[in-house]
């Protein structure tokens, strides 16, 4: 069993999951089992509708047949660029169906031509499910990054994978001056629940006037747990330091035995402020290669970006590596 590790403790150490869990229609999500939400607080969402665009829209031109590339065992996606002579990022831009951290053997990427065909125009339009998305703000870390957190609330009565935005910042002429496409920290989104997703800019743009979302992916997918170890968190235990910003989470997680590959088991943690909105989340993983493993302890922190936590929610998945 590989050590657990954290990361995107909210402020100081929030992830920065540079993968997105977009959807070409044809691809197939991860399986995961179905998830327990353990709360201490219940956040209430009013749906937010669709955003106007502001600036330049993602292309959404002609799509050329671009080079396609079969993931194999023990690659990683920046050898894959390095090998093909093409940017790291133009790969993530062009593949938001695929998370960078999490590779699985046999699945195909496209590769962008390095000095052929513009990024902008191999970008996939598929139609994503209208779950909700809404801006929640902007803030400056000690550190001078810049945060940004927006939210989706899966307002469907089913499952919903492969959630994906694109996050503009702009200036007062609807300039863009920078952006990010960020990824849900749940492979999968239950009915009703409200999830943040997260962008970690380097600076806070010396022109900068506000910023906004754009829904790139959402699917619906059909419930696995069957096919998954069940998993359920037990004894969660929370408390609150720093004025109530920052909470230290532990607990227990029940894992049911299951004959199959090894998996990863995750669990994302989530803080509301008082009118329920998410203020801050971390995540804590941890590697099983043990079918006879049936409890784990974990242990991780949430910062708040700012205002008071009164709530939180913590969400257990199992995905097959």
């Amino acid at each position: 069993m590989e050590k657990s590790h954290l990361y995107l403790s909210g402020i100081l150490l929030f992830f920065m999951l540079a993968a997105c869990s977009s959807v070409d229609m044809e691809n197939t999500p991860l399986a995961t089992t179905t998830l327990r939400s353990v709360s201490s607080y219940t956040p209430t969402t009013k749906p937010v509708s669709s955003l106007t665009p502001i600036g330049t829209p993602i292309p959404a031109g002609p799509t050329p047949t671009p080079f396609v590339h079969i993931i194999q065992q023990g690659e990683t996606l920046l050898e894959i660029a390095f090998r093909y002579g093409v940017q790291f990022d133009d790969i993530v831009l062009v593949n938001p169906q695929i998370d960078p951290n999490l590779l699985r053997i046999g699945e195909e990427i496209r590769i962008p031509g390095s000095d052929g065909e513009p990024v902008e125009i191999l970008l996939p339009t598929p139609t994503p499910i209208p779950v909700h998305i809404k801006t929640l703000g902007c803030h400056e870390s000690p550190s001078l990054a810049f945060i940004c957190m927006v939210s989706i609330t899966n307002s469907e009565e089913f499952m919903v994978a492969g959630v994906s935005a694109h996050i503009t910042l702009h200036d007062r002429d609807g300039q863009i001056l920078d952006n990010q496409i960020v990824y849900a920290p749940l492979n999968q989104i239950p009915s009703g629940e409200e999830i943040p997703l997260i962008a970690i800019f380097d600076r806070k743009p010396s022109e900068y006037s506000g910023f906004h979302v754009d829904l790139l992916s959402a699917v619906q997918v059909a419930d696995l747990t069957d096919e998954l170890p069940q998993i359920e968190a037990l004894d969660t235990k929370t408390i609150y330091k720093a004025e109530k910003r920052l909470v230290e989470v532990s607990g227990i997680l029940s894992i049911a035995a299951h004959e199959g590959d090894e998996f990863l088991v995750r669990v994302v943690g989530v803080v509301f402020n008082t009118k329920g909105e998410p203020i801050g989340m971390n995540v804590w993983e941890e590697r099983i290669d043990s079918v006879n493993i049936d409890e784990i302890e974990y242990r991780f922190s949430i910062f708040s970006l700012g205002p008071e936590i009164v709530g939180m929610s913590i969400y257990p998945e199992v995905m097959l590596k």
